[in-house]
């Protein structure tokens, strides 16, 4: 979490009128929940911890990625109503993994529901181009 702690600092020097603190992170994978390994096969991990910081709608987040190793996910939200957004980005760390790629592109809808004041939970969806689609949810707080 090391690098989420240096996204947060990087990401808090930026003026903005609206910054929200991002962390926790769960996941479950709809369709194929397990990956070949070099030694046999591994279940996905879905406690997708997460640290990082949204301004004005971008943000910068450190998280443990479903083949646990970490990543970075870079991402704007496009908000299309009060509660209902689109997240557009990409995530580093799938290099090494079977996604194989440096860089993954980030297309998810979001939804929010605020639990208290100042405090949300985000719900959404991801779909991996293959097999499995992912759901996702993480907290975030208004500072």
């Amino acid at each position: 979490m090391n690098k989420a702690l240096i996204c947060l600092l990087l990401t808090s020097s930026v003026a903005a009128n609206e910054c929200s603190i991002v962390f926790g992170g769960v996941s479950k994978h709809l369709g194929e929940r397990v990956y070949r390994t070099g030694s046999g096969t591994r279940k996905l991990n879905e406690s997708n911890e997460s640290l990082g910081a949204e301004c004005n709608d971008f943000a910068v987040v450190a998280v443990k990625l479903s083949y646990y190793n970490d990543g970075v996910a870079a991402y704007y939200t496009h908000s299309l109503t009060d509660n209902i957004g689109l997240r557009l980005g990409g995530v580093y760390g799938y290099k090494d993994t079977p996604v194989n790629m440096l860089i993954a592109p980030l297309i998810q809808p979001v939804v929010k529901f605020e639990l208290i004041d100042d405090l949300y939970i985000e719900a959404g969806a991801i779909y991996d181009g293959g097999h499995v689609v992912v759901l996702t949810a993480n907290f975030k707080y208004r500072l």
